[in-house]
């Protein structure tokens, strides 16, 4: 390498650490969650890319759907969650946020995973003092029943060889969200089909009904989407690999 090779090559490289910085400032300021206390985004890089080699799911899009969904674990929910840092509505519990129906599998697994169900955080809306919805667990917010029940808890358990299955876990929530994608056919890897595995996602159907929309379908995809290309990018441009 030459001097002005090697001088080049320094600048790029003093970019690329740039573009990281910037990558992990976007990710964790929209949760208040300082540089330190925040895991690196090569960690976050690194489990998708483990995840999508199991599922055959784009990491990008992995990366992707999780930003929006909890900014890569680091908001995973303002309800139920009395006596933990930067929580928001420590007296709405999970009977307050989420359908009655959900409970016993919700309690099933906190009990198995020797969690207090009082205060395990679940996500939930709040507006003019109103619950909207809530109930989700973990970075990728399943709910109880999909989780325990519609069987994504054995399915991680069966594709990661873990047990019991976490879904507060990083690992074991990337990996639930690979696998619910790839059940919606994203690991095609083709736009039309991932972004139908994004709607699903949110609306359990890849079309986008009217009842889709109305809980904010179309925003939810493109903002998926959106920050895919975006990861996509960045993956491509090897921030992650130096």
């Amino acid at each position: 390498m030459t001097e002005s090779q090697y001088q080049q090559y320094l600048k790029e490289r003093q970019e690329v650490q740039k573009q990281a910085a910037e990558i992990r400032r976007r990710i964790f300021a929209l949760v208040g969650v300082s540089d330190v206390e925040a895991p690196t985004f090569e960690e976050a890089y690194s489990i998708a890319n483990w995840a999508g080699g199991i599922t055959r799911v784009r990491p990008a899009l992995i990366l992707g759907l999780l930003e929006v969904e909890s900014a890569i674990g680091r908001n995973v929910g303002q309800c139920n969650c009395a006596g933990r840092a930067n929580c928001r509505h420590p007296d709405l519990t999970y009977k307050d946020v989420m359908r009655s129906n959900q409970w016993a599998a919700f309690e099933a697994i906190t009990a198995e995973l020797g969690l207090n169900p009082n205060t395990t955080p679940v996500s939930c809306s709040v507006s003019g003092g109103k619950v909207q919805w809530g109930g989700a667990m973990g970075p990728a917010q399943f709910m109880p029943n999909t989780w325990l029940n519609i069987g994504y808890k054995n399915k991680v358990q069966s594709a990661a060889g873990v047990n019991p299955a976490n879904p507060w876990r990083v690992k074991d929530a990337f990996l639930a969200a690979a696998i619910y994608l790839a059940d919606w056919n994203a690991a095609s890897q083709s736009r039309q089909s991932e972004i139908g595995a994004v709607t699903a996602y949110l609306c359990g159907t890849s079309q986008m009904t009217s009842t889709c929309r109305r809980a904010g379908g179309e925003w939810y995809r493109s903002s998926v989407m959106q920050k895919t290309d975006q990861w996509q990018q960045w993956i491509n441009q090897g921030v992650f690999n130096r």
